[in-house]
């Protein structure tokens, strides 16, 4: 007597579907693994592209362009593009300099950038990223040529609010001045653009025929600049506004004026006050 079978035996559409199933499973492990030791590489190697915002690394980096960064693997050193966490949040700057373990931090476009001329020193720690190469692709940003053209229309804004009214003084400038020019009289007056490739201005007042100068009038407009009264150090902070300072000079022989930086551009105007009595031929 034959027995009865029970139960459903497989058909081969059945064992296909399983079998695509497994090998899809596979599939995804092995995506998901090659996911992981990317994953692995990319925080080994602190991996960033970030697209630049702005133009105040224009032209090297132009707006919306991205940039490929490391984990620094060797030591930083002057000249360097950094991704580092700055005031702002996270930004990109060239080293400009190093000192015991801090950075000096400067955009290639000095007009349109906010970096250690505004915030100082930056901590070694900070930094995250060196860049290794910029990336192709379509951006917005200017090209040299027109971001050449833009810093020209810039200097040019800068000449022309110079030549206007005062707009930053402190709350007591008028009355100092006022109460200088009863017994003073200006008895010098210059005017001068410095840029990064002029390294100085200095001014001796004995060779000018200055005598028993009592203050200084500065104007200025642009970039911080540092002033050297006889060796004491006095900075002219950045500003896009035409400001003014007065600075006794009793007993001061000769001011000398230097940009904070390898880049950037500052007007200057000063007038210097002198004793109405020891400089009566030079008012003659």
């Amino acid at each position: 007597m034959a027995t009865q079978r029970t139960g459903t035996a497989a058909t081969p559409t059945h064992k296909a579907g399983t079998a695509l199933e497994a090998k899809k499973l596979k599939h995804l492990s092995c995506i998901l693994a090659i996911l992981v030791v990317i994953s692995f590489i990319i925080n080994a190697l602190g991996l960033r592209w970030p697209t630049s915002i702005g133009d105040s690394m224009s032209p090297t980096i132009r707006d919306g362009q991205r940039c490929l960064y490391l984990k620094p693997w060797r030591a930083l050193r002057a000249n360097d593009i950094v991704l580092f966490m700055g005031p702002h949040g996270e930004s990109s700057k060239r080293i400009m300099t190093i000192e015991k373990g801090k950075l000096w931090l400067k955009g290639d476009n000095a007009e349109a950038s906010v970096d250690s001329d505004m915030y100082g020193w930056v901590e070694r720690d900070r930094v995250f990223g060196l860049m290794l190469c910029r990336l192709p692709g379509v951006f917005d940003g200017p090209t040299e040529a027109e971001a050449v053209a833009q810093g020209k229309r810039k200097k040019d804004s800068l000449k022309e609010k110079f030549e206007g009214p005062i707009e930053l003084q402190s709350e007591t400038f008028a009355a100092d001045l006022a109460h200088v020019q009863k017994t003073s009289v200006p008895v010098y007056d210059i005017k001068m653009i410095l840029m990064a490739k002029h390294e100085s201005c200095r001014i001796d007042f004995a060779q000018q025929g200055i005598r028993r100068p009592t203050a200084i009038v500065v104007e200025w407009i642009g970039s911080p600049a540092r002033l050297l009264c006889d060796g004491k150090e006095r900075v002219l902070f950045c500003t896009e506004k035409k400001a003014t300072t007065l600075i006794p000079a009793k007993g001061v022989n000769s001011v000398e004026f230097s940009l904070t930086s390898t880049t950037g551009r500052i007007i200057l105007g000063l007038t210097v006050y002198g004793s109405k009595v020891a400089n009566t031929d030079r008012r003659e």
